[in-house]
């Protein structure tokens, strides 16, 4: 049997960001932003991993993303399909 670890993000009001900035929550530069690449390599998307330094480091701590159509739309609609081949 596998072993579930689940690593969420999530507000008070169900959003996970403000309507002027659909990923404003998400940090993508200072502090917070070095901490959650540096812990969590494997919830980089491919495409931000070199730019991140982090193509070569494997996604230790998951191997399977679920993700809402909301998340996944931004992409889908740029032809990016799968955004996570590191991942299963």
């Amino acid at each position: 049997m596998r072993r579930l670890t689940s690593y969420l993000a999530a507000t008070l009001d169900r959003y996970l960001a403000g309507p002027g900035d659909p990923h404003a929550i998400v940090p993508v530069e200072g502090e917070k932003a070095v901490a959650t690449v540096a812990g969590f390599p494997g919830t980089t998307s491919t495409p931000a991993r070199g730019p991140l330094s982090v193509a070569g480091r494997p996604a230790t701590r998951f191997d399977t993303l679920v993700s809402r159509r909301g998340t996944y739309r931004p992409g889908f609609e740029q032809a990016l399909t799968r955004p996570y081949t590191h991942l299963r």
